[in-house]
């Protein structure tokens, strides 16, 4: 009887390994983006539309490589090994002044606006990404699996959150026809039935894995240029 156990207990973890192994993943991995690449989105929301020009470089910040984001308004640091966000600035709509600053310490994220007592600060897991960096973030999904979680944080809440691989679907876009992974991400567990919006990715199949689409509830992105050295 005790060699039963000892083989049944055997087996077990063999079986159980991969799945702890598997827990310990990054939900999203370096692609390697291109240095210097320029993504040019066509941007339509509340009826208007607007141009906003993405730009990815690898920089070193201190001792650890990092990927900086420049938006028309935004600046973002990520972590290359694993994309999660370590620093967010926000500039006024007007480009004069800054918003806001998100900085991401182990365990907490800080938000930090102008002005006395605006400053607010929320427990976080490791897993946890940035809404302002899922258009960027969303490439780097591992198209290997069918389906990740992670926690998604926004200025209001931490929210478990999911992302899986609808199918494969060629669109007609600005920059030609383009073969993409469909991948809908939302809110999981009991507040995913209260925020029902689905976020919706066209990703390119081959690299760079480029966002050729998105859209919500709200507004529709489409890239319109792409250039890289």
């Amino acid at each position: 009887m005790p060699d039963q156990w000892t083989a049944f207990i055997s087996l077990s973890l063999i079986f159980l390994l991969p799945v702890r192994l598997n827990a310990d993943k990054s939900p999203f991995r370096d692609i390697g983006f291109p240095n210097c690449e320029r993504s040019t989105y066509k941007v339509r929301e509340d009826g208007k539309t607007i141009i906003s020009s993405h730009v990815i470089s690898r920089e070193i910040h201190g001792d650890r490589p990092v990927y900086v984001i420049r938006t028309d308004l935004m600046e973002m640091f990520l972590s290359c090994d694993d994309m999660r966000p370590i620093r967010i600035n926000k500039r006024k709509d007007s480009g004069e002044g800054l918003e806001f600053s998100i900085i991401y310490k182990p365990k907490r994220v800080h938000f930090i606006y102008p002005g006395p007592k605006r400053n607010k600060v929320m427990k976080i897991p490791d897993d946890s990404y940035d809404l302002n960096t899922m258009l960027e973030v969303m490439r780097c999904y591992p198209f290997e699996r069918d389906k990740i979680k992670f926690t998604l944080v926004t200025p209001d809440h931490v929210l478990k959150a999911y992302a899986k691989i609808k199918g494969l679907e060629k669109v007609n876009s600005p920059i030609g026809r383009v073969e993409c992974y469909l991948i809908e991400g939302g809110i999981a567990g009991i507040m995913g039935r209260i925020i029902r919006t689905k976020f919706l990715f066209w990703i390119e199949r081959e690299f760079p894995h480029r966002l050729i689409k998105f859209r919500d509830n709200e507004r529709e992105i489409t890239l319109v240029g792409y250039e890289r050295p």
